[in-house]
């Protein structure tokens, strides 16, 4: 995939619902590898799966941001190495 961000990774926190399903995709379109970081699970598979069946790399984590235990849960086991890019970049915040 080319793109001004190829070989890097996205994580997209809420990225199962509205803006931030959005946001994922035109990530991926700018060639991020998108990890959909999101409390709802199922909302963060279907968009993973979307992004796959459009041919871009993408992987469901369910997590809660504003839990570490849960942040922490979610890293362990988990292999990013098909995904990994020359850089990251995770977004964490509060709407408004």
């Amino acid at each position: 995939m080319t793109g001004r961000l190829a070989e890097r990774v996205a994580i997209v926190t809420g990225g199962g619902h509205g803006i931030r399903k959005a946001y994922a995709l035109g990530l991926a379109k700018e060639g991020a590898a998108v990890v959909i970081a999101e409390i709802d699970g199922k909302g963060a598979d279907t968009v993973a799966a979307e992004l796959a069946r459009q041919g871009f790399k993408a992987l469901a984590i369910r997590t809660d941001v504003k839990n570490q235990q849960s942040v922490d849960e979610s890293r362990q086991g988990r292999n990013l190495r098909e995904l990994r890019g020359a850089r990251q970049h995770a977004g964490r915040g509060e709407p408004g």
